[in-house]
């Protein structure tokens, strides 16, 4: 894993083992990702709050459990992780990571798989299990539903509450496969499909805060000869 800063990379090692990767970074400059650890191939979650210090953030198999996954996805300005890792019977599910309670098992709905993808300043956890979800402390893991499929998940929240991700519709494209588009979910509940470049599937990946009433929402779209483009979504908001 490196870190990029004013045109230097900077190496940010790893947890013993011999690889390492970087998915997220606050505007503090800590660091969040996975690195393999010493001595096995299984990976851990790692968080960087101080330059040259990477701290292993377990799993929620237990220290006794040393093959147990764990994968850090994001972190806010509050230095509180979220990501995936493995339970003690192997299932990946949702955590929240704080200095202060360690690791915390987010659950699941149902009996599917859970992993949390993305959380904004005020701890609020979006990520996916069969639905995107969204975690609070209040309310626990609430179903956001989908835009008419099977599965969604959720891969970024603002600090409005604006969620945006993927969802299947119900449709099926020109190949049989189920038809997928990029959402935004409002903080009043409702869900929005963002359309495509011409194509039948797209998703979306990152939303800004909203600057002059106005989302960014980042992501990627077929367009109409069924090639990948990276695409910019712009949302007025009301």
């Amino acid at each position: 894993a490196y870190l990029l800063s004013e045109g230097t990379s900077f190496d940010l090692g790893t947890l013993g083992g011999n690889e390492s990767e970087a998915l997220a970074v606050n505007r503090r400059g800590h660091v969040t990702g996975h690195s393999r650890v010493a001595g096995a191939v299984v990976k851990h979650a790692f968080l960087i709050a101080d330059p040259g210090r990477m701290v292993d953030l377990g799993s929620l198999g237990g220290a006794g459990r040393a093959g147990a996954l764990s994968i850090a996805h994001d972190v806010n300005d509050e230095g509180a992780v979220v990501g995936l890792a493995e339970t003690r019977t192997g299932q990946p599910h949702a955590f929240l990571w704080t200095a202060v309670d360690g690791m915390r098992d987010l659950g699941a709905l149902g009996a599917a798989p859970s992993m949390a993808l993305g959380i904004n300043n005020r701890a609020e956890v979006v990520g996916g299990s069969g639905h995107a979800f969204l975690w609070t402390e209040k309310a626990g893991m609430v179903d956001l539903g989908t835009l008419g499929g099977r599965t969604s998940c959720a891969n970024d929240v603002n600090d409005l509450g604006c969620i945006v991700g993927v969802s299947q519709t119900g449709g099926t494209d020109a190949r049989g496969l189920p038809v997928t588009r990029a959402f935004l979910r409002m903080p009043d509940g409702s869900m929005l499909e963002l359309g495509t470049l011409g194509g039948e599937h797209s998703s979306a990946a990152a939303v800004s805060e909203a600057d002059g009433g106005v989302l960014r929402i980042a992501g990627h779209s077929h367009d109409a000869g069924a090639a990948v483009r990276a695409v910019l979504w712009t949302v007025r908001l009301e």
